[in-house]
């Protein structure tokens, strides 16, 4: 007899079953929260099912309670607030493992060095992060990865930068270097060439992109080591697009998701060239950590207050339709990496001692968790299978001391999250 498909008709339940068949039995529902989605609606929900490392339903308690089994293991949320798992787009974790050894000159075991990697996940875990790019790591390291991954150790999705600097010799680097290219997944995945080169006059940067493309890698070139508010960015970003749009001219890249790293002083003109191309931006909250010093050297070395206070202008790249992500750029524990510090920052433009930056590029609360989240998944080519609460994607959240949302601006800050999870799996309780 030939099935029909049927969906749900409850409105919120997304879950797919036949006339004969009865729905799947979740293994866990957590219910009575404030479930912020982050799907294309933005909507916000009670509850979600989980089965095995992926979202089963979202909807309300009345909808969701009921596909429970005798199996299923319910969890109340006593009405906390549950967003997606936290993407940082810009991390250096295997740097920052490697300096809590405290730079010993004696050569690391592996077993040590594996140890060390785990340790600093679960701490990223604890800020409530479930994914990051670590960007400008070298084979050594992505060989450490790839024994974690084998073991089944990974508790922070990772998408690998690699460092790769003699490009005129990638193939013949990555075939030597016994590393695996393929059969990678959601847990660990080669994300770029990155960060290195870097755009800077009378280097052949242009050619070196080109090159890239053709073997089929994606740039992630740093655009600071000239810039961030000293004279030479502008020139820096307009090499790094007039590369971009050489190698766009002898193969397509518009649907490549090339990045571009940090970008503080990016202009209109320059936003329309990255629109044109399907670029997508990492950014950075640098001028959070601005205290006066650091203010007024920027403001000298710019000329102007207002050109200084400008950095980053997330409102006017979300309003050229740029896709932007956001990462932290920490290479060491003690920096500021807690992922609650760049939704603060776009939603307050306020720096870290609560001086006011130029309020014309702040942004909504939804539009940061957005940039902290799915558009973070965009960027590792991952906005199907997670950055969101939706039935069918891994199942990745943090539930969040306070609501987000609701709560004033300035106490953003004190949120911390209460638990985080990754496939389902709970990887930090505070």
């Amino acid at each position: 007899m030939r099935t029909t498909p049927l969906l749900s008709i409850a409105t919120g339940v997304l879950l797919l079953f036949t006339r004969q068949t009865a729905p799947p039995t979740p293994d866990t529902i957590f219910f009575g929260g404030k479930i912020v989605t982050v799907d294309p609606a933005f909507s916000i929900q009670q509850a979600f099912a989980i089965r095995g490392e992926e979202f089963l339903a979202v909807g309300m308690d009345a909808q969701i309670l009921p596909l429970a089994g005798p199996q299923t293991r319910k969890v109340d949320l006593r009405g906390s607030t549950v967003i997606p798992g936290l993407i940082d787009d810009h991390d250096h974790v295997y740097a920052a493992a490697m300096a809590t050894r405290g730079r010993v000159t004696s050569p690391m075991t592996e077993r040590e060095e594996d140890e060390l990697i785990v340790d600093m996940q679960k701490a990223k875990n604890a800020e409530g992060l479930t994914s990051v790019r670590d960007l400008n790591i070298g084979f050594d390291a992505v060989r450490a990865y790839q024994r974690l991954w084998r073991a089944g150790k990974l508790t922070l999705r990772t998408g690998i930068g690699l460092r790769l600097e003699g490009v005129d010799n990638i193939e013949k680097a990555v075939k030597s270097s016994g590393i695996e290219t393929t059969s990678w997944d959601h847990w660990l995945r080669l994300d770029s060439a990155s960060e290195a080169p870097t755009p800077i006059p009378d280097t052949p940067f242009l050619e070196s992109v080109v090159l890239l493309n053709r073997y089929g890698w994606r740039p992630a070139p740093h655009l600071c080591d000239r810039g961030c508010g000293r004279p030479g960015e502008y020139e820096s970003l307009d090499l790094a697009l007039d590369a971009y749009e050489a190698a766009d001219k002898e193969r397509s890249i518009r649907d490549k998701r090339w990045v571009l790293e940090h970008i503080p002083t990016v202009q209109p003109n320059q936003m329309d060239r990255m629109a044109r191309l399907g670029v997508v931006v990492s950014a950075q909250f640098q001028p959070f950590k601005w205290r006066t010093a650091e203010y007024d050297r920027m403001v000298r070395t710019m000329g102007k207050p207002e050109l200084a206070e400008r950095q980053v202008p997330m409102r006017e790249l979300l309003d050229h339709h740029v896709i932007v992500g956001t990462g932290s750029d920490s290479h060491n524990l003690g920096q500021t990496d807690n992922p609650l510090v760049p939704i603060y920052f776009y939603v307050t433009r306020k720096t870290e001692d609560g001086r006011q930056l130029d309020p014309k590029q702040k942004i909504t609360r939804q539009e940061a968790l957005r940039v902290s989240t799915i558009n973070n998944a965009y960027l590792t080519f991952e906005e199907n299978v997670k950055g969101s609460i939706e039935a069918g994607k891994l199942a990745d959240f943090v539930i969040l001391s306070e609501d987000i949302i609701t709560v004033p601006e300035d106490k953003i800050l004190s949120i911390h999250p209460v638990g985080t999870y990754v496939g389902g799996r709970q990887v930090f309780s505070r």
